[in-house]
C-alpha cells in the first residue's frame, strides 16, 4: 500500500519481475531510472488508484511489458523515455479506467503494441519510433462532448483531443492500416465539430458525413437509405400516378435511384412528367446521387492497397 518510488535507481542486466503483484492506491514511480539491458515484466499484476511513471528512464537495451495486467484510475506516463528494446501493453484488464496514457516525446527503437478499449487518448505526439506499431487493437472511445442543440450553441471551446489523434492516425498509415487511420480521423472530425476550427457549416457537414456513412466506413447506412429512398418515392409515384401500377412505380423509383443501370427503352415515358412528379423525380436524384457517391468513397476506403 502506498507510494512505490525506484526514481533515479540504478538497475543491472537482471529482469525485474511483479508476476501477480498486487500494489494498492498511490503513486508507483520509475522516473529517471536507468537500466542496462533489463525487462521489466508486469505480468498479473493489479494496480491500485494512481500514478505509473517512467517519465526520463532510460532502459538501455531494456524492455517494458504490461501482460494481462490490472488497472484501476491509473494515470501512466512514459514521457521523454528513452527505451531501446520493446513496449508492449496487451491482455490487460479494465483498460477504459485509464484517464491518461503518454507517451510523449518517447524514443523508442523497439516494437510497439497498445492494445485495448481506452476512454483517454494515448499521446504519441513527438514520439521517435524506429520499428513497427501496432495499434491494429487499440480501440478508443473519448467522452464526447454533448450538447442537446449544438448549432444554437456554436461555437465550443477548442477541441481537446484533435492533436493526439492526428498522430494515432500517422501511424496507422506509416504502417498501412487503413481501417485504424479511419477510426482516428472519424474521432479526430468528431472532436473538432462545432469548435472555432470549424464554420457551423462546415460543421453541419461533418455531421451528415458521420450520420450517413461514419466518414466512409459503414456500407449500411448509405445502402438501407438507398433502399429506403427507393421504397418511398415508388408509394409516392403510385400513389400519384395509380394508372402506373405496382410494378410501373417500382420500376420508375428505380430509374431515378439508379439509372446507370437501366437501358433507353426502360426509362419511363417523358409523358409522366408533370410538374409536381417532375420535382419530385429531381429531389430523389439528387438524393440518390449523394449516397451512390458515399457508396463510392465506402468501397474505395474497403478496397484501398
Amino acid at each position: 500500500d502506498g507510494d512505490v518510488s525506484f526514481e533515479d535507481a540504478a538497475f543491472g542486466d537482471g529482469n525485474v519481475d511483479f508476476y501477480s503483484a498486487t500494489l494498492g492506491e498511490g503513486n508507483v514511480r520509475f522516473s529517471g531510472a536507468t537500466f542496462s539491458a533489463s525487462r521489466i515484466f508486469f505480468r498479473g499484476t493489479t494496480f491500485g488508484a494512481g500514478g505509473i511513471t517512467f517519465m526520463d528512464a532510460d532502459l538501455g537495451k531494456g524492455s517494458i511489458i504490461f501482460d494481462a495486467a490490472f488497472f484501476e484510475d491509473n494515470h501512466i506516463s512514459f514521457r521523454n523515455a528513452d527505451i531501446n528494446g520493446h513496449l508492449q501493453l496487451q491482455n490487460c484488464k479494465n483498460t477504459r479506467t485509464i484517464p491518461e496514457l503518454s507517451f510523449r516525446g518517447m524514443r523508442l527503437t523497439g516494437t510497439f503494441i497498445l492494445e485495448g478499449n481506452f476512454t483517454c487518448v494515448p499521446d504519441l505526439r513527438s514520439t521517435v519510433m524506429a520499428a513497427h506499431v501496432d495499434l491494429e487493437t487499440s480501440f478508443i472511445d473519448p467522452p464526447r462532448y454533448k450538447r442537446r442543440f449544438p448549432a444554437f450553441a456554436f461555437p465550443r471551446p477548442a477541441a481537446r483531443h484533435a492533436a493526439p489523434l492526428r498522430r494515432l492516425k500517422e501511424l496507422a498509415e506509416q504502417n498501412r492500416h487503413h481501417e485504424a487511420a479511419l477510426r482516428f480521423f472519424a474521432l479526430e472530425r468528431r472532436d473538432m465539430r462545432w469548435t472555432t476550427s470549424l464554420s457551423a457549416g462546415a460543421s453541419g457537414l461533418d455531421w451528415f458525413y458521420d450520420m450517413a456513412c461514419v466518414y466512409g466506413q459503414s456500407v449500411m447506412r448509405p445502402a438501407a437509405i438507398l433502399v429506403g429512398l427507393f421504397a418511398v418515392f415508388a408509394g409516392v409515384y403510385g400513389v400519384l400516378d395509380p394508372c402506373l401500377g405496382v410494378w410501373g412505380a417500382a420500376v420508375k423509383s428505380a430509374y431515378y435511384t439508379v439509372p446507370f443501370v437501366f437501358i433507353k427503352s426502360a426509362r419511363p415515358a417523358a409523358a409522366m412528367f408533370t410538374d409536381p412528379v417532375h420535382a419530385l423525380t429531381m429531389a430523389q436524384q439528387g438524393f440518390s446521387f449523394i449516397f451512390l457517391f458515399l457508396l463510392g468513397v465506402i468501397l474505395r476506403n474497403r478496397f484501398r492497397l
